[in-house]
């Protein structure tokens, strides 16, 4: 299928939010890592895919993307051991519900993204941190912020 297309840790989370603003969830599977806590663990991986594109699915149906704005890129580097370490890109999303009720109401969303290069050395999603108290799309998960 259609793999991540590679890029920058950034151009890869750039991608992501066109994927969502575009409807186009097959990129949204194909840019996660396949160890990423967004990813289910229960079946084969290509089951496992499958239900990541279906929650990919309902996303798009019910939020309206509107906007992402890069704060900055961390991490990525490649340490004197030669380990390649997973890059940080910080951003903040607004987005909308779906309908007239709920498209009037703006969100914005902090979120902390952690990329890992996988088995073909490109860059993909293995999960985000929720940085402001918002009520963000899957919010509800862990406040730990760790100040590197």
């Amino acid at each position: 299928g259609g793999g991540g297309g590679g890029g920058s840790p950034e151009q890869v989370m750039r991608a992501r939010f066109s994927a969502y603003v575009k409807n186009l969830p097959a990129f949204v599977v194909s840019s996660t890592h396949p160890e990423s806590t967004n990813m289910p663990q229960k079946g084969t991986l290509e089951e496992n895919k499958a239900k990541l594109l279906k929650d990919a699915e309902t996303t798009m149906r019910t939020v309206v993307f509107r906007s992402f704005n890069l704060s900055r890129v961390t991490g990525g580097e490649v340490s004197d051991k030669g380990a390649q370490e997973d890059a940080f890109v910080t951003y903040e999303v607004t987005y909308t519900g779906v309908g007239k009720k709920n498209s009037k109401r703006k969100q914005t969303i902090a979120e902390r993204s952690r990329l890992r290069k996988g088995p073909g050395g490109e860059w993909h999603f293995m999960d985000a941190m929720v940085l402001n108290a918002g009520n963000g799309p899957g919010a509800g998960g862990s406040n730990a912020e760790n100040n590197r």
